[in-house]
């Protein structure tokens, strides 16, 4: 007996409208490594803070000011190395982040010093972050483009050091907070939603009380307004509310003090606003250069492993970044008029690309990094996915751009995602490991003073005392940087109390831009210093960097309360200095990479 050939079923499109959420726990497996990651730099200064070992006291909601810039703080943080010796004698890193420090007091209160729950704790916020920004691309995009914008918002390397470093939850706090409150904020204009009045507002204010990362979603408000189609006194008065909300932040956050000051890291707009308006000049295409071509704006201001590869040193590969950031502007440019041509977005949906463009002005005050580029991604991820699709329906060539569009920020930014993820992770265990197993002799190290001639990461440069206190060892009485260069050195003792340092070679290198963090002069000859029981005093700069440093010392270099340590791969090693008048090389610090695990 024949059977009936099976009749061929259309799919129920009703039944897979929700396949694309799948994208959320896909984003999650992509990113799994960081709860295997440890504390690293930041998370030891706010830990120590909350236990009462950080150099100076704090207060339960001030776990973001690391110097109040008063010349008592600075110099008690200097005597213990948390600056070092070059520091501006007026530092200020103050961040009015009151919920951000309670949700690390909830941490510790709850979990101790076990990381991998704080991780688990930022990937709850990231995962509300990215079904906030989900929605908002489905409410605002044509149906194939949201799915594209969504795929390429969440596979983009731009979360993975907010996710993966703990005292940078506070954008990802932050950013699900200012999203849920724009997509109500829509609900409430569009649809008529009631709570909207009140939910909006509050939303807001909590995600500005997490960190002024809510000021750059400020600008997808105000593109969303000035985009539509209502009477101007309408659209002002759709923005009362969270413009109320950000201008009481400001004003209250300038009251009590906060904001920074000599360091290179923020330029705070208020206080000075040539400076912020002509760095923005050079951090935005660098920024924008990220966004568009996955050229990661921490290689501009920290070194990136393709310099190396191109045989280029850090100053060309800052000249070559900017000038393919620049490039990315034109393009940028040249997108928005393709993606926003004629029907193929509503009103809604073309306010995304100024309300990207808005949302990247506050972040100009930060030095240029990937980790701030989160609220202009939305709008950037939903303009690609608008080109993409209509270069698609011209066919032919077209398909070959849509094709690399996909490539770049799909296929390559889940390759850069986890090489990141899985990385930062390591980086974090391997350098705690490092620190605990400093050969610091627990008798004695508490009557020691350390000295770090060289180290390749940034969590050993100033919170060695602080990571060993935290978790439980002795810690020398004070801890300092000597330099902060990645290259090799000379070493000369040129007294029973002194010695100098010359660079073999100078070229800047990635710990020199760091250096900037604590100091946003320029090193100049004479430049000098105190820090505990060392003066410190710049010799020569050659092109911008110091190249040679004279040190002197408050007691002879072999007091056994003096402990000088060389960063290596196997971890921090002793350093025995040579008589008077001998010279010894020291080699460049490396990352304490080949510890066993």
């Amino acid at each position: 007996m024949r059977q009936s050939p099976r009749k061929f079923r259309k799919p129920n499109m009703a039944k897979l409208r929700h396949l694309p959420w799948l994208l959320v726990p896909a984003a999650v497996l992509l990113r799994l490594a960081v709860v295997g990651g440890s504390f690293t730099v930041d998370d030891y200064a706010q830990l120590t803070m909350m236990r009462g070992q950080y150099p100076v006291p704090r207060g339960a909601l001030e776990l973001f000011t690391f110097s109040d810039g008063s010349p008592q703080e600075v110099e008690a943080l200097t005597e213990a190395g948390f600056f070092p010796w070059w520091r501006h004698p007026e530092l200020k890193l103050a961040m009015f982040r009151p919920l951000s420090s309670a949700l690390m007091q909830l941490d510790l209160a709850l979990f101790g010093d076990r990381a991998l729950y704080y991780h688990l704790h930022s990937m709850l916020w990231w995962i509300g972050a990215l079904i906030a920004a989900g929605l908002l691309l489905r409410r605002l995009l044509p149906g194939g483009a949201w799915i594209l914008a969504f795929a390429f918002f969440c596979a983009d390397e731009a979360h993975a050091t907010a996710l993966g470093w703990i005292a940078n939850r506070n954008e990802l706090v932050s950013s699900a907070l200012a999203l849920t409150a724009f997509y109500l904020h829509l609900r409430h204009r569009e649809d008529g939603l009631a709570a909207g009045r009140w939910l909006v507002p509050l939303l807001f204010a909590l995600s500005l009380l997490a960190g002024e990362y809510a000021l750059c979603y400020l600008g997808y408000f105000v593109a969303f307004e000035l985009w539509a189609e209502r009477p101007w006194s309408e659209r002002l008065r759709g923005l009362w509310p969270v413009g109320l909300m950000s201008g009481a932040y400001l004003a209250t956050r300038q009251l009590l003090g906060y904001g920074s000051r000599g360091s290179s890291m923020y330029l705070d707009p208020s206080a000075r606003p040539l400076d912020f308006a002509l760095g923005s000049l050079e951090r935005f295409p660098v920024q924008v250069g990220d966004l568009l071509l996955g050229l990661q704006a921490d290689g501009y201001s920290y070194g990136s492993p393709w310099a190396h590869a191109l045989g280029l040193d850090l100053q060309g590969w800052q000249r070559l970044q900017l000038s393919a950031g620049v490039a990315a502007t034109a393009m940028w440019v040249a997108l928005l008029g393709l993606a926003l041509r004629g029907d193929n977005a509503s009103r809604a949906a073309q306010s995304l690309g100024l309300g990207a463009v808005l949302s990247m002005i506050p972040s100009l005050a930060a030095t240029p990094s990937s980790r701030t580029l989160v609220p202009p991604l939305l709008g950037v991820t939903a303009l690609l996915a608008l080109c993409a699709l209509w270069l698609w329906r011209r066919r032919g060539v077209s398909r070959l751009a849509v094709l690399a569009i996909v490539v770049l920020h799909l296929g390559l930014a889940i390759w850069s995602t986890r090489i990141l993820t899985a990385g930062a992770a390591l980086v974090s265990r391997q350098v705690q490991r490092s620190i605990l197993r400093a050969p610091l002799d627990p008798a004695t190290v508490a009557q020691q003073d350390v000295f770090l001639l060289g180290v390749a990461d940034l969590t050993t440069t100033i919170y060695l005392p602080l990571v060993r206190r935290f978790h439980g060892l002795a810690a020398p009485r004070s801890c300092h940087l000597m330099t902060a260069s990645w290259g090799a050195h000379e070493l000369r003792r040129v007294a029973a109390d002194s010695l100098e340092l010359r660079r073999l070679n100078a070229v800047a290198t990635p710990g020199d831009l760091y250096a900037r963090v604590f100091n946003d002069g320029e090193p100049l000859p004479g430049l000098h210093g105190r820090a505990g029981p060392m003066w410190a005093e710049v010799v020569q700069v050659d092109a911008g960097v110091p190249t040679a440093m004279r040190f002197r010392f408050a007691r002879p270099l072999d007091d056994p309360s003096f402990l000088f340590l060389l960063q290596t791969a196997a971890g921090l090693q002793r350093f025995s200095m040579p008589a008077v008048g001998r010279a010894l090389i020291l080699p460049p610090p490396l990352p304490p990479l080949a510890i066993p695990l």
